[in-house]
């Protein structure tokens, strides 16, 4: 029972992390920096992956979550995420 409800909440952030995904910058036009939430989302979504990653998978399916895992990176450095690399969990 225990393993069910983790992979339930895993695939409700799962599917709440597609959508952060596919949303606009977060970042305000005026400041360079993305938001803390913003950035909190996008280290939800990389962990997500990973965790798949560590679950382990097809070929396909390795080389797309690793993909996407650097697309968060990317968008995480461009919204300089590192600042807030203090406050995230």
């Amino acid at each position: 029972m225990r393993s069910v409800r983790k992979y339930m909440v895993l695939v409700v952030i799962g599917v709440s992390c597609g959508v952060a995904i596919s949303l606009p910058n977060h970042a305000h036009a005026g400041d360079p920096q993305g938001s803390l939430a913003a950035c909190q989302n996008l280290k939800n979504d990389k962990k997500y992956y990973q965790y798949l990653r560590r679950k382990g998978g097809s070929s396909s399916q390795m080389e797309y979550w690793r993909k996407r895992m650097r697309e968060i990176e990317d968008r995480m450095s461009a919204m300089e995420c590192r600042k807030h690399r203090n406050k995230l969990k």
